[in-house]
């Protein structure tokens, strides 16, 4: 990750060759000229002004470092291969993104290769064109080569022909460019290359130098480093009909048909973290991958067409397309590490046979989920979510939720025309990410290991000579590597308190906390309740219209004004108001049917898991802007506030405090999944 091999420059007083024999008769004079002479040299050698820019490390780290080497040297490469070098400015940068290898040598092996398609010699002619046609060595210079295509030569003009055909006809996997990008700040975007290039550069007072192969990104770090809030109330609206609120000018459509970088894209090509260039992630829970389909898209109707994705299975050597789970995640653009959510996110899906086939789920950062669209029986479908809370996650799957068995099913799917507004910063980290150290002016610092230091700093093993040491107010959040201890076996129930904190309670007609017996709750004080074996489903936003508490199940919701409570469960009325997905399409009958559960009470103790839906008695609302939170690797999520609620009161290596209404509990810092510090905490 860190070039171990950093020193540390110190200023030495600069002395002139030959002064002690310099005569001059005013001795003060000459200790002027002395001193004069000084500080121009200094100036010369050490006085660089020092340009700030934000770095992304391949190993996952992003810093924010001082870079006070003036320029370095850019190969710009010509359509026909032409390399011409020239020296470029820090102050001009706005971003450079490094690929993986200079490109500079392998763009002269490529017109050693088109030269020689003109040799007097047979096998050197015919070896030059297999070299060229091999999509792994000539597939992202296609450019170059049909720069030749009007060669003067008749033989290079025919066998580039050729090589152009076997490019086109071979599939190819690799399509990450071979090239540097560089993004200049009078807004010209430059393909070229950076060659071997090292950023020399101070971070936190240390001098540092990184290679090509540390970094993938030199940025100017972002005006707005905020991370993203939602409103005071969640908003959430889910379409089935893309018309008037996707696919506009300012939202990013993704096709399929070419890569970030220009290049198109082949049947079987691996897609998963092709999109990081501009936010966009792919994986799948299968052994596999997400990639492209061979399935094309024709439908005149919708704003699809071509290349399609779908997860790509591996059972031994055996490839299964079109089904199983496929996973969208977003990160900033060109920072694969920095989590990121989007508020708007669209797309079509088609093969679908039947109504309810499948499903859209989009999540928040605490794994909830804000909605599921369902899927109608027409032949290419929308499904679309506007959230003003972050989406981090969207999962595409078959829908487990059809609870008749003679339902058709069909489990192939192919997805098309992604389409998702801006990324936003959210403060959300893997749950099997390294351990992490956010600050506030927006660095991560990755490493090995995370110790606390007497309540006043923090050091992580990042891969130096010695761990790095940040002072806790400069820290906005804590991320451990823990495995997550989420309850999966037994009753255990969930509850939403109206600061968003998510506690393990013991259920009734109140509800007592777990980790603070003390503090007990009546339904009406609560957002939300739910088992802890599934996730919260979150309401759309104008259910509260039809009613003054919502019961979400997974297909459809139901509006009420009252919920009675017992010690042993809750019901409502039977004439609450159902609300369903616009999914009823003229087909077959059976297709039509409610697959909800037909029930009124949930029981306590008794209920499937499967079957409990998730109680909203109040409309659930944003954490406010400003607290922090302690999330436990067992689920629960403490939200911190500097005035009221729970309380960060207790840090140290081993054990986090919170209290509330002068109750304290202690925790164990293995228990501790990530510590988001209220804004204005001081240790």
């Amino acid at each position: 990750m860190f070039d171990s091999n950093y020193s540390t420059t110190k200023h030495q007083t600069a002395t002139i060759p030959g002064l002690a024999l310099f005569q001059c008769q005013d001795v003060f004079m000459a200790r002027l000229f002395h001193g004069l002479m000084q500080i121009v040299l200094l100036g010369t050698t050490s006085f660089v002004t020092a340009e700030e820019f934000q770095v992304s490390l391949n190993g996952g780290s992003v810093i924010t470092v001082d870079v006070s080497m003036p320029e370095f040297a850019w190969t710009k490469v010509l359509d026909d291969g032409e390399m011409v070098q020239e020296r470029i400015k820090f102050s001009q940068v706005k971003s450079l993104v490094l690929s993986e290898s200079p490109a500079s040598e392998q763009v002269a092996e490529i017109g050693r290769m088109i030269a020689m398609l003109g040799s007097p010699d047979y096998l050197q002619r015919r070896m030059a064109e297999a070299k060229l046609s091999d999509p792994e060595f000539g597939g992202n210079f296609k450019t170059m080569i049909k720069s030749h295509a009007n060669h003067e030569e008749y033989e290079v003009r025919y066998r580039v022909a050729r090589v152009l055909d076997n490019l086109e006809a071979e599939e190819n996997d690799n399509v990450e460019s071979e090239f540097d990008l560089l993004t200049l700040k009078d807004g010209s975007v430059v393909e070229g290359d950076a060659g071997n290039f090292q950023l020399e550069c101070t971070f936190r007072d240390r001098q540092m130098t990184f290679s090509r192969s540390d970094i993938r990104l030199i940025a100017v770090p972002p005006e707005s480093r905020k991370v993203a809030d939602a409103g005071p109330e969640i908003q959430v609206s889910m379409f089935h009909d893309h018309v008037g609120s996707f696919y506009l000018p300012e939202q990013t459509v993704v096709d399929f048909e070419r890569a970030p970088n220009g290049a198109d894209i082949r049947r079987n090509t691996n897609v998963d973290d092709m999109f990081t260039p501009i936010g966009l992630k792919f994986s799948t829970e299968q052994e596999g991958y997400v990639g492209i389909s061979g399935y094309g898209f024709k439908f005149p109707d919708k704003p699809a067409t071509g290349n399609s994705i779908c997860v790509f299975e591996t059972i031994g050597s055996y490839s299964k397309r079109f089904k199983g789970v496929m996973e969208v995640t977003f990160c900033m653009p060109n920072q694969k590490s920095v989590a990121a959510g989007v508020h708007e996110f669209g797309l079509l899906m088609a093969r679908v046979n039947h109504s309810r086939d499948f499903i859209v789920e989009a999540y928040n950062t605490d794994g909830q989920i804000l909605a599921s669209v369902e899927s109608s029986d027409q032949p290419c479908v929308f499904a679309g979510v506007i959230s003003n809370e972050p989406i981090a996650k969207i999962r595409i799957l078959s829908n487990p939720y059809l609870f008749r068995v003679d339902r058709a099913i069909d489990e192939d799917y192919a997805v098309d025309s992604i389409c998702f507004s801006s990324p936003v910063p959210i403060s959300r980290s893997s749950e099997n990410s390294k351990p992490t150290v956010r600050l506030k002016n927006g660095d991560l610092i990755q490493g090995d290991k995370i110790k606390i230091l007497g309540n006043q700093s923090v050091s992580i093993d990042a891969a130096m000579n010695e761990p790095i040491v940040v002072n806790l107010k400069e820290v906005n959040s804590l991320h451990f590597e823990r495995e997550a201890t989420r309850l999966k076996k037994g009753k255990s129930w969930t509850a939403m308190l109206d600061d968003r904190s998510t506690i393990y309670v013991e259920p009734g007609k109140s509800f007592t906390s777990k980790t603070f017996p003390f503090l007990e709750y009546g339904p009406d004080e609560l957002m939300g309740l739910w088992s802890t074996q599934n996730p919260a489903r979150f309401p759309e936003a104008s259910d509260f219209e039809h009613g003054k508490k919502v019961v979400v199940f997974p297909t459809c919701r139901f509006a009420m004004d009252t919920v009675e409570f017992t010690e042993l469960g809750y019901q409502w009325d039977e004439s609450a108001k159902k609300l369903i997905q616009p999914t009823t399409i003229d087909g077959d009958e059976r297709d039509n049917e409610d697959p909800t559960p037909t029930i009124s009470a949930v029981q306590f103790e008794k209920a499937w898991p499967e079957n409990i839906p998730t109680m909203w008695m109040n409309p659930p609302k944003s954490q406010d802007p400003g607290t922090g939170r302690l999330r436990l690797a067992d689920g629960q999520q403490f939200v911190l506030n500097d005035n009221s609620g729970f309380q960060l009161s207790g840090l140290d290596n081993n054990e986090v405090t919170i209290s509330i209404d002068g109750e304290q509990a202690k925790i164990s810092i293995a228990e501790v999944l990530s510590i988001e510090f209220p804004e204005n905490w001081t240790p």
